[in-house]
C-alpha cells in the first residue's frame, strides 16, 4: 500500500511540475505578444511644428513591399530568372531590391525620428508603391513557364525601370554603387 502512495505522490509532483512549466511558457508567450502589440502600436510624436503618429516598420513593409519580397525570392532562384533575363540585369535587380529594402527602413526610421517631413514621407511612400507595382509585374512575368520575345522585352524594360526608380529615390551614397 505504501508503494501506491509513493507512486501517487511522485505522479502528483510530476503533474505539478508539468503544470508549472506549461504555465510559464504560456505566461512568456503572453508577455511576448503584449510587448509585440505595444511595440507595433502608433504613438504620437511631437516634431516641433508637426505632430504625427509613428509608423511601425512591419506595417509599412507589408503595405509597400509585398511583391518586392516575392520578387526577391524569385531573384534568389537564379536558374529560373537567368533563363528569362540577362545576368547583368539579374545582378542589378538583386542590388536594387536590397537597396530599396534598406532605404524603406531608413525612411520609416527617419520619419519616426522627425528627420523627414510628412510631405517627404508621402512622396517616398508613393515611390515605394511604384516599385511595388513594378515588382508585381516582374513577378507575374517570372511566374510564367516560358516567355515570348515581346514578354522578354517587357521583362527587360520592367527590370530597367525598377533599377532606375530605386536609384532615383535612394540617397546619393547608395547611388554610387
Amino acid at each position: 500500500m505504501s508503494e501506491k502512495v509513493v507512486n501517487a505522490k511522485t505522479h502528483e509532483k510530476s503533474f505539478r511540475n508539468t503544470l508549472i512549466i506549461v504555465s510559464g511558457i504560456v505566461l512568456l508567450g503572453l508577455i511576448y505578444l503584449t510587448f509585440d502589440y505595444l511595440k507595433g502600436r502608433s504613438r504620437l510624436i511631437d516634431c516641433g511644428s508637426d505632430k504625427r503618429y509613428s509608423i511601425d516598420i512591419r506595417q509599412f513593409e507589408t503595405q509597400n513591399s509585398a511583391y518586392s519580397l516575392e520578387l526577391q525570392v524569385s531573384v534568389q532562384d537564379k536558374a529560373k530568372v537567368s533563363a528569362k533575363s540577362n545576368p547583368v540585369q539579374l545582378q542589378q535587380l538583386s542590388e536594387a531590391l536590397q537597396s530599396s529594402d534598406e532605404f524603406r527602413k531608413f525612411v520609416v526610421n527617419g520619419y519616426n525620428a522627425c528627420a523627414l517631413s510628412g510631405r517627404d514621407y508621402q512622396q517616398l511612400e508613393s515611390a515605394f508603391q511604384v516599385l511595388d507595382h513594378l515588382a508585381r509585374q516582374i513577378t507575374i512575368l517570372l511566374g510564367k513557364s516560358s516567355l515570348s520575345s515581346s514578354e522578354r522585352q517587357a521583362l527587360s524594360k520592367l527590370i530597367d525601370d525598377y533599377v532606375a526608380n530605386t536609384k532615383a529615390i535612394s540617397p546619393p551614397a547608395q547611388n554610387q554603387k
